[in-house]
């Protein structure tokens, strides 16, 4: 006679061998006969959770926590799931587990983690939109405080494909570098707005940080106010790169798409290979120069990964390591948002479909797949936790846009915080954006008939 528990012990014996699929068979056959028994459903999770199958961890855990009374082994598995969705971007559901399990966890003894917290800079719930709809707020993923993206350089000295600065050279857009005062005057006016105690500032959007011959005192300016000083930079100059590492910023990333240079030209137009990785190894010693400090200046090496570089990861994680840099590889992405509507409507001219067509994640793809499975109750983290300055003062709509008329403010200091909020909340382009599924919103929904908590 066929029992549950022995057809666990198959299971178990098949999951020994590394028969992953031939155990996902057997396990689905064991719970078309006893779809209600704990033990098949808390394996359901474990080899789910195993294949990346986020959306089977979480129906089998919702039916264990329907039960009333699931086995006491089942929480170090919500922890594994929360933290496996909120990597997956689906933060809200994550939040959600943590929050509902929590009573259980202690009754149990178990310490599972705490769920985060909204920064109080931050309300639960948007201002009214344009439309007149509200949209809850979750805890943002690029920071704990309110970010503030300062393009210093208004140019950059490489064509990047994927970037507007390459892809939208017919845009008439200022080129130019921020005067020092201009910029000590846009700190001190942050300081005075006070959108969260100890704001994050980014020297970058569209532009080269290390174009601008002051760098090194603009992040001084910074860390004077005991802020957070981040720098992005393609290391193709080496000038003032001394001067950056004495200024000691938060953080220096350095994005890279490839260790060939035919790749890396493919991508890093007008980019010089040889010169990145020289560049990298002067980073280094100049690191070792500086006095030990706390906290150390964090440097990642961050690869772009398109289809045609996927080589490159494992030896550029090598060089990082070798280093003693971070590295992190994550599919690149068509920017400005202009560019992924025109996709997604199917109004892209050829450069910029050949771009897409390189890409690992098309946007037209993406598009499709956010639409599907956000519910539309989550506001747009580019929207609330960030505010993008241009280096001649203006503002724009946000980080992702590019064109001059989406543009909210020509003068960031003739202007409010509150007064920049409610005119990002009243542009009509926002809604575009949403309706295309490229907001930078969490997909809180798990796709198909999977609900979450209620």
């Amino acid at each position: 006679m066929i029992t549950a528990d022995g057809e666990k012990q198959a299971i178990v014996a098949l999951l020994a061998a590394d028969q992953f699929d031939q155990a996902s068979v057997c396990l689905q056959q064991a719970l078309d006969r006893w779809p209600r028994d704990a033990g098949l459903l808390l394996m359901q999770v474990r080899l789910a959770l195993r294949q990346g199958e986020l959306q089977q961890a979480h129906a089998a855990l919702v039916a264990l926590r329907e039960q009333g009374c699931p086995p006491p082994d089942w929480l170090p598995w919500v922890a594994v799931l929360a933290q496996a969705l909120d990597q997956a971007g689906f933060r809200p559901l994550a939040q959600a587990w943590l929050h509902e399990c929590q009573p259980m966890a202690r009754a149990a003894g178990f310490a599972l983690p705490a769920p985060l917290p909204l920064p109080p800079h931050i309300g639960p719930d948007s201002p009214p939109l344009h439309t007149g709809q509200t949209l809850c707020r979750y805890p943002p993923y690029e920071g704990d405080a309110y970010i503030y993206a300062i393009d210093v350089a208004g140019s950059c000295n490489l064509r990047c494909p994927s970037c507007p600065v390459g892809n939208m050279a017919e845009v008439q857009r200022s080129k130019g570098l921020m005067p020092l005062d201009r910029f000590e005057a846009i700190l001190d006016k942050i300081a005075s707005d006070r959108p969260g105690l100890r704001p994050i500032i980014h020297l970058f959007n569209w532009g080269e940080p290390l174009l601008h011959p002051h760098l090194g005192q603009i992040v001084q300016a910074v860390g004077r106010r005991g802020w957070v000083s981040y720098v992005s930079t393609t290391l193709n100059i080496d000038r003032g790169l001394d001067k950056l590492v004495a200024a000691r910023p938060s953080w220096i990333k350095v994005s890279i798409s490839g260790d060939r240079q035919q790749d890396y030209g493919r991508t890093h137009a007008r980019g010089q290979l040889e010169r990145v990785m020289s560049n990298l190894k002067l980073l280094r010693r100049l690191l070792d120069e500086q006095p030990p400090q706390q906290p150390p200046i964090v440097v990642t090496l961050a690869l772009h990964l398109y289809r045609h570089n996927q080589a490159a990861r494992e030896r550029l994680a090598a060089l990082a390591s070798e280093l003693g840099f971070d590295f992190v590889a994550s599919p690149a992405v068509l920017m400005p948002i202009e560019k992924n509507l025109q996709l997604a409507q199917g109004s892209a001219d050829a450069l910029t479909r050949q771009i897409a067509d390189d890409l690992l994640m098309h946007p037209a793809w993406l598009s499709q797949l956010n639409r599907q499975r956000r519910s539309g109750r989550f506001d747009c983290e580019a929207r609330f936790n960030m505010t993008a300055i241009n280096f001649d003062g203006s503002v724009a709509l946000c980080c992702c846009t590019y064109s001059p008329q989406l543009n909210i403010h020509q003068d960031f200091l003739q202007s409010s915080h509150e007064q920049l909020e409610a005119l990002k909340y009243a542009h009509p382009f926002c809604e575009t954006c949403t309706r295309g599924g490229f907001d930078y919103s969490v997909n809180d929904v798990l796709p198909a008939s999977v609900q979450p908590l209620a």
